[in-house]
């Protein structure tokens, strides 16, 4: 997450508006997510919903390409001093 919120302006501003950064300590893992309300059970707001998903999901991808490609790259030449020797 560390990696990202050095990023975050640069992220937000090419999804487009801002997204919610939830450091989740007590996990392994955080979560940055956009969000919006729906009820999943009314059929009549099914099209809307998942045109709404998929922009979404698109420019998230979008988003993260050049962020996550960086970090990718570093990991590539990264060695992990305490990894275990098979």
């Amino acid at each position: 997450m560390i990696v990202f919120t050095k990023k975050k302006h640069e992220i937000e501003s090419s999804f487009g508006s801002p997204l919610e950064w939830l450091r989740l300590d007590d996990k392994k893992a955080s979560r940055i997510q956009k969000r919006k309300e729906f009820d999943g059970y009314n059929r009549e707001q099914w099209q809307e919903m998942i045109c709404w998903l998929t922009e979404h999901m698109i420019l998230l991808e979008s988003a993260f390409r050049s962020p996550l490609l960086k970090v990718n790259e570093k990991l590539k030449i990264t060695t992990f001093d305490n990894e275990v020797q098979a």
